[in-house]
Order: structure tokens, then sequence, then C-alpha cells
């Protein structure tokens, strides 16, 4: 299993914002694309979120668990390779959040490969969608902010 924690300077509701918005899955989620279509009311337990993975394979996304400015836990595949958990935590801390991604291969050709091969990877792609979770929900929370006073 793959684990990256990362703090960013806003309220979980600022990250859950981008979380719970299906047009935004593209921009912090590595490998997607597109999002092509939602069943269901995303990020609500049963949604289901269809997306391109890498301008090519149509995919996708199912909410497992889904907790509003607390958690969410996803089955994301990009088939024929992978099916994944993922799950993502919103720890508050000190005014901001900490974002705490896990992800772990459930199915198919991505269960098969040896640990050593397939955790650097997750790795390295969960620090990316980390820092563009975070980099959308802080730009969230400040378009939101009312002008300072002259």
């Amino acid at each position: 299993m793959a684990r990256i924690g990362i703090d960013v300077d806003v309220p979980p509701a600022a990250v859950w914002e981008v979380l719970a918005d299906p047009r935004l899955y593209g921009n912090w989620v590595v490998g997607a694309s597109a999002t092509r279509a939602v069943e269901g009311s995303w990020p609500e337990v049963g949604a289901v979120l269809h997306h391109t993975q890498m301008l090519l394979i149509r995919d996708s996304t199912s909410v497992l668990l889904s907790e509003p400015e607390r958690r969410l836990v996803l089955e994301a595949r990009a088939r024929p390779l992978v099916v994944a958990r993922v799950d993502v935590r919103l720890e508050p801390r000190d005014g901001g959040t900490n974002i705490v991604l896990e992800e772990d291969t459930v199915g198919w050709i991505g269960r098969l490969l040896p640990r050593p091969f397939t955790e650097p990877a997750l790795h390295a792609r969960n620090a990316i969608a980390a820092r563009r979770l975070k980099r959308l929900a802080e730009i969230g929370a400040h378009l939101g902010e009312a002008p300072a006073a002259a």
C-alpha cells in the first residue's frame, strides 16, 4: 500500500469541494484526463464517474465510502492493468487540513505485480495527486474570499 500525506492551508470543507466536483477529477488524479459522465450523485456511495485515462482508456471510478469533509474511498479502474482502492482522508490541523492518500492495487494485473515494483510507482503518483489536490483546494478557497477592504 502506498501512503502519502500533505498539509494544506485550507479547512477540510475546501478540500472536500474539490473531491465532490466530478469535473475536477481529471485535474487532480494522475492519468485521468476527462470526466465523460456521472451515474448517481457524486460523491455519494454507489456513484460512478466515467472517465478517460491517458486520453484513450475509457474507464470508471466508484464511490465505496463517503463521509463529507472527512473521508472518500474510491475503487478506481484503469483496465486492463489496474483496479485500485483509493482512500482519501481529510484530517483537520490548526485551521488547515492534512490530506492522507492511501492506494492499493486490488484487482487483476496490478495485484499480480510484486509490491517492490508497484509501491514506488503508486507513491510517486499519489504525491503528484496530493499536490494537485492541495493546489486546487487552495485556489478554490482563495477565489471564494471576500476582497480586502480599501
